[in-house]
């Protein structure tokens, strides 16, 4: 997937990479225009905001893998004997949770991003991400009763 999200948290310094220094200059690899190897040093905010930033799109593809606990319900319903002396008829409790975990052994560490995020909305856009928001964690419980 390309995702403009972890672009710009990489580009901007929002979270940081292992094993990278972001104080240090940077030699990129290539040649220059003579076609000799490439010993223009550029600084750290010219490197991040020029190529992770705003540099190549194939800088922000990453495999969009997830595993995830997407959703839980528990629910028990009190047996008929502990109701005869009640109003009660039936009374259930159900607690349900979405989106409770999640692991993306692919995306650059820190970053935090669900890859499973609507980039496009509806359409054919899938595989597409422009800043969007993350999921949500939701929790609730419900209590079902008859008289």
């Amino acid at each position: 997937m390309y995702s403009q999200t972890v672009q710009t948290l990489l580009g901007r310094g929002v979270v940081s990479q292992e094993g990278i220094d972001r104080a240090n200059s940077f030699i990129l690899p290539g040649v220059n225009s003579t076609g000799e190897t490439n010993t223009v040093q550029i600084n750290n905010s010219t490197y991040y905001f020029s190529n992770v930033l705003y540099g190549p799109d194939e800088m922000g593809v990453y495999d969009a893998t997830v595993f995830r606990l997407q959703e839980i319900s528990l629910g028990y319903s009190l047996p008929s004997s502990m109701l005869e002396k009640t109003p009660f008829g039936t009374l259930s409790f159900t607690f349900s949770a979405n989106n409770l975990w999640y692991y993306t052994p692919n995306m650059p560490k820190n970053t935090n991003f669900d890859p499973n995020v609507a980039g496009l909305g509806v359409g054919n856009g899938r595989g597409f991400e422009y800043l969007n928001g993350p999921s949500s964690r939701r929790y609730g419980l419900s209590i079902k009763a008859s008289f």
